[in-house]
C-alpha cells in the first residue's frame, strides 16, 4: 500500500510512526522499570516484616516447650496461644500483609495470619519452597501459590536459627492482586503526562517536517531538471545540503564517466550494445556502415539506418540463417544461467550476397535482485581476420605450388575412407626425369610443369577421386569403390594420356612420361601410413622396371612385413646391447657465425648392417611402442652430453625430438624432470622439439602439458613447421619459444616462387608472436642469402654441417662458422 503514497505521505506517516513506536516502547521500558522497583520494594518491606518477628520471637521464650506437654495438639496449642497475638498485632500495623511461624520439630505451622483457622495449623507441602531456607540458613524470597491465604503472593522465609540450627521459619507475604491493583493505580497517575509528551512530540514534528519537505520539494525538483549548481546547496537544510551536494558530485562523475565511455566506444572498432532478456535492442552505441547498413535484410531499416533505428528490433534478425539458432542459443543459456558469453563468432549477409563475421561478447544485466534484465556487450568486425585464418588453413591443407590439397588433407581423408571399409585404391604417381627439365629449363619452369601435370591429373580423375601433391614430382590419388582391375586401367589411362599428349607449357610442348604405383585396401593395409608406403614400393618398382609403367603392389607386401617383423626384433636387441649412438648438427647464428644450438639426432650402428639411418627404424619403434624407451635413451645422452659441454665451458642448447607416442605418456613430464635432475643439467640449456601433428591434437591438454615443461624451465620449439595445420590460434594458445620450418619449404625457395612466399608468411608470423626461426635443410647458398634478408634467427643443414660426433661438433662450438656464406660448406 505504501508504494502508492507520496515521498511527503511517506514521511508523515514515517515520523507519526516512529514517535508512537518510541513512546510506546518509552512506556513499556518504564512501565517495567516501575514494576520492578515496587516488587522489589514489597519484598524490603517483607523482610523488614520478617526481621521484627524474629527480633520479638528471640526475646520470647514461650518457644520453649514444658516437658509436661505430651501429646502434639497440647504443644501445638501451647504455641498458638503464645505466637498468634504477636501476629495478628504485626498484620494490625501492615493491613494487606500475610505473616506465620512454623515450628520444624513440631513439622507444623503454629501461628498465622490473616484469617487465621485452627485448620491451617498443620506441616507445609513437601513442595514448599520454604524448605530451602533448611539447607541454607539464609532468607528466601519468591513468588508462590500461598499454603494459608490460598493465593498467589510475593513472600520471604525467615529461617529461625538458634545455635546454629533452624528450628523453624517465619515468613511475611502479600497478595499478588493486591501488588498489581498497587501498580495500576501508580501508573494510572503516570498516564496524562505520558499523552501530553506524545502531543507535543507530534506538534513538534509536524513543525520540523513541514519545513523539511519544502527543501525537499525543491530538492527533487532541482534533481528532476538536472539543476544540480553546487552553488545553489544553500537554501536546503544541513542534511539536504550535503545530499545536494554529494549528489551534485556524482552526477558530475557520472557525466564525466559517460563522456570516457562514449570517447573510448568511438576511439575502438567495436559497437556497444544492450538488449532486453528477449534479444531486443535498448541501445546502440553507433551506427555502423558493415553492420546495419548490409547486414539487416529488413527492408525498411537497410535503406538509412541509424542506431536509433535499431531500438526495439531483434537482435538476432541479422544473423546468418546457419548461425541463427547457434547464437540465439548462447543467448538464451546466458540469460537463463546469469552467465556471461564470450567470443560468439557469426555471420551476416548483405545486400550484394557479401558474407562478413563478427564476434560478440556479453556480460548480463542484473537489477539488486540479482534478475537478468537484459545483455550488454560489444560486437567486433573480424571479417578480414577470418579471411587470414582461411588463407593461412587453405595454406596448411594445400600445396602452395598447384593449389591441390597437400599431403596432411590427403592423408585425413585417406583415414576418413578407410573407417568407411570400403574398397580403395590409392596411386602414387611420380613425373619420370623432372630433375632433367628443372637443371636444363630452370626451377621456374618447373614448377610451370608442376601446376600444369597438377592441372592436368585434376581433369583426368574419376568421379568422387581425390588428387594431391605429395611433395616435389610427386602426386597421390585415392580412389573410392576401387578394385585391382579398376585400378590398373585408371593408371593405364593416366600413363597413355601423358605418353601421347604433349603439354603446352610456356608456349613450349613439353613430352612427359609418368610411373603408378598402386596399392588396394584392405589388402594391403589398413592404415593412411601402409597404403601410401606400399604404393610408394610398388612405384619403386614401376621405375626400376623403366618408368612409363605401373605396377600393383603384391608379393612384396609379405616381404616387407617379415622384414619390418624382423627390424623390430632387432631393434628390441639393439636397445639391450646398447647399439644406438648420437650425432649433433649446428643451429648457427648466420649474422655472427656462432654456434647457438645442436640437433641430437639418433642413429643404429647394426652389427651386420652398418649404420642405419633413423628414417628406415623411426617409424617400426613408433608402432611397436618401442620409441617411448629409444626417446627416453635419447634425452638421457643428450642432457649427459650438454652437461659435459656446459661443464667444460661450452654452453649450447640441445634440441631433442619428442615423438607423439613419447609425449602421450603420462609420466613424461616426470620423466623429463628426473632427467634433469639426473644429469644435473640446467634446464634452460634443453630444447624439446614437437611436431604438429601433436600440437593440433586436444588442444586444452597439450597446453597444459606445455605449460608444464615451461614451468621446469625447458625451452619448446615446433618442428616440421608448416607441413601440417598451421593455426595462428593455435599458436598463440602454445607457450612456443622456435618454429622449425619444414625442408620440403627450403628446397624450393627461389625468386617468387610459391615456397618464397610461404617461407616469407611463416617467418613473419612467428617473429609476429615473438618465436625465433630455425630453417632446416639449407644447403645452398642462395637459400641462406634468402633467410638472411628475411631475419631468420637460425640456420640449420649441410651448408654449415651434417651431424656429426660429438667431438667434431666440440670443435665447430668453439670455432664457429665463417661469415662467407658461399664458403660455409667447406669450414668444417
Amino acid at each position: 500500500m505504501t508504494r502508492y503514497l507520496s515521498i511527503k505521505s511517506k514521511i508523515h506517516l514515517l515520523t507519526m510512526l516512529l514517535i508512537i513506536f518510541t513512546a510506546i516502547g518509552t512506556f513499556a521500558t518504564q512501565t517495567y522499570q516501575m514494576w520492578q522497583d515496587m516488587e522489589e520494594r514489597q519484598f524490603t518491606q517483607l523482610q523488614s516484616m520478617t526481621e521484627l518477628l524474629d527480633q520479638q520471637l528471640s526475646g520470647y521464650q514461650g518457644l520453649i516447650i514444658p516437658e509436661q506437654l505430651a501429646s502434639y495438639e497440647e504443644q501445638q496449642g501451647h504455641l498458638n496461644q503464645q505466637l498468634q497475638p504477636i501476629i495478628e498485632q504485626l498484620l494490625q500495623a501492615f493491613p494487606g500483609y500475610g505473616a506465620g511461624f512454623y515450628s520444624k520439630g513440631l513439622q507444623s505451622i503454629v501461628a498465622f495470619g490473616p484469617n487465621f483457622d485452627r485448620l491451617g495449623l498443620k506441616d507445609i507441602r513437601e513442595s514448599s519452597k520454604a524448605r530451602i531456607v533448611y539447607d541454607t540458613l539464609r532468607p528466601y524470597r519468591f513468588t508462590s501459590f500461598s499454603q494459608t491465604r490460598q493465593a498467589r503472593v510475593l513472600a520471604i522465609i525467615h529461617p529461625i536459627i538458634r545455635d546454629g540450627h533452624a528450628i523453624g521459619h517465619i515468613w511475611a507475604n502479600v497478595a499478588a492482586q493486591d501488588f498489581q491493583q498497587m501498580f495500576w493505580q501508580v501508573m494510572l497517575k503516570q498516564l496524562p503526562v505520558f499523552s501530553l509528551i506524545i502531543l507535543v512530540g507530534l506538534l513538534g514534528t509536524h513543525l520540523v517536517v513541514g519545513r523539511f519537505q519544502e527543501s525537499l520539494s525543491v530538492f527533487l525538483h532541482r534533481v528532476k531538471g538536472r539543476d544540480l549548481d553546487t552553488r545553489g546547496a544553500q537554501q536546503f537544510t544541513g542534511e539536504l545540503q550535503e545530499i545536494y551536494t554529494e549528489v551534485s558530485r556524482a552526477y558530475q562523475h557520472i557525466s564525466d564517466s559517460e563522456k570516457r565511455f562514449k570517447d573510448v566506444i568511438a576511439a575502438f572498432d567495436e559497437i556497444v550494445w544492450e538488449t532486453d532478456a528477449q534479444g531486443c535492442y535498448t541501445y546502440i552505441s553507433r551506427d555502423d556502415q558493415q553492420l546495419y547498413r548490409h547486414a539487416l535484410r529488413n527492408e525498411a531499416l537497410s535503406y538509412h539506418p541509424t542506431p536509433k533505428n535499431y531500438i526495439g528490433h531483434s537482435c538476432f534478425q541479422h544473423v546468418y540463417t546457419e548461425d541463427a539458432e547457434r547464437v540465439r542459443s548462447a543467448f538464451k543459456d546466458a540469460i537463463n544461467e546469469r552467465r556471461p558469453f564470450y567470443d560468439i563468432e557469426f555471420r551476416c549477409s548483405t545486400g550484394k550476397g557479401e558474407i562478413r563475421w563478427y564476434k560478440s561478447s556479453a556480460v548480463p544485466i542484473k537489477n539488486t535482485h540479482g534478475q537478468v534484465l537484459g545483455m550488454r556487450g560489444a560486437t567486433r568486425d573480424i571479417t578480414h581476420s577470418k579471411q587470414q585464418e582461411e588463407q593461412i588453413r587453405h595454406l596448411a591443407y594445400h600445396d602452395p605450388l598447384t593449389d591441390l590439397p597437400n599431403r596432411l588433407d590427403f592423408m585425413q581423408t585417406l583415414a576418413s575412407l578407410i573407417s568407411r571399409r570400403q574398397n580403395l585404391a590409392v596411386l602414387f604417381i611420380d613425373v619420370d626425369r623432372f630433375k632433367t627439365i628443372n637443371d636444363s629449363l630452370g626451377h621456374p619452369f618447373g614448377d610451370e610443369v608442376l601446376r600444369v601435370v597438377g592441372r592436368k591429373l585434376q581433369n583426368l580423375l574419376p568421379t568422387g577421386a581425390l588428387l594431391s601433391r605429395f611433395g616435389g614430382d610427386e602426386f597421390l590419388l585415392v580412389v573410392p569403390d576401387c578394385l585391382k582391375k579398376q585400378a590398373e586401367l585408371l593408371a593405364e589411362s593416366l600413363i597413355n594420356d601423358f605418353h601421347y599428349r604433349p603439354m603446352a607449357v610456356k608456349d613450349r610442348n613439353v613430352n612427359l612420361t609418368v610411373s603408378v604405383g598402386i596399392s588396394l585396401y584392405p589388402q594391403h593395409g589398413t592404415s593412411s601410413e601402409e597404403l601410401v608406403k606400399n604404393a610408394d614400393v610398388a612405384l619403386y618398382q614401376a621405375k626400376q622396371s623403366g618408368r612409363d609403367g605401373y605396377q600393383c603392389c603384391e608379393a612384396e607386401m609379405t616381404q616387407r612385413a617379415n622384414e619390418k617383423l624382423e627390424l623390430e626384433q632387432e631393434l628390441r636387441s639393439a636397445l639391450k646391447h646398447n647399439q644406438f649412438f648420437l650425432v649433433y648438427q649446428p643451429q648457427v647464428n648466420p649474422e655472427t657465425g656462432a654456434v647457438y644450438g645442436v640437433e641430437a639426432l639418433i642413429r643404429w650402428q647394426h652389427p651386420v648392417k652398418g649404420v642405419i639411418s633413423p628414417f628406415h627404424f623411426i617409424p617400426i619403434a613408433e608402432e611397436s611402442q618401442l620409441i617411448v624407451s629409444i626417446g627416453q635413451w635419447v634425452l638421457q645422452q643428450a642432457c649427459l652430453q650438454a652437461k659435459a659441454w656446459l661443464d667444460a665451458g661450452h654452453p649450447v642448447k640441445m634440441a631433442v625430438n619428442v615423438s607423439s607416442i613419447q609425449f602421450n605418456q603420462d609420466n613424461f613430464i616426470e620423466q623429463v624432470k628426473h632427467t634433469l635432475e639426473q644429469t644435473e643439467l640446467p634446464a634452460k640449456w634443453l630444447e624439446l622439439e614437437i611436431t604438429e601433428s601433436v600440437a593440433v591434437k586436444h588442444l586444452d591438454w597439450v597446453r597444459k602439458r606445455l605449460l608444464s615443461l615451461k614451468a621446469l624451465g625447458v625451452n619448446l620449439a615446433l618442428d616440421d613447421f608448416g607441413t601440417g595445420f598451421s593455426s595462428l590460434s593455435y599458436l598463440k594458445q602454445f607457450p612456443i619459444d622456435k618454429l622449425k620450418i619444414d625442408r620440403t619449404f627450403i628446397m624450393d625457395i627461389c625468386h617468387g616462387s610459391d615456397e618464397t612466399v610461404m617461407t616469407e608468411a611463416i617467418i613473419q608470423m612467428a617473429h609476429g608472436l615473438g618465436m625465433r626461426v630455425v630453417a632446416e635443410g639449407v644447403e645452398e647458398s642462395i637459400q641462406l642469402d634468402f633467410l638472411l634478408a628475411r631475419h631468420c634467427e637460425l640456420i640449420q643443414g649441410y651448408l654449415y654441417s651434417p651431424p656429426v660426433a660429438p667431438d667434431q661438433c666440440l670443435a665447430l662450438i668453439q670455432s664457429g662458422f665463417s661469415l662467407d656464406s658461399t664458403k660455409a660448406e667447406h669450414v668444417i
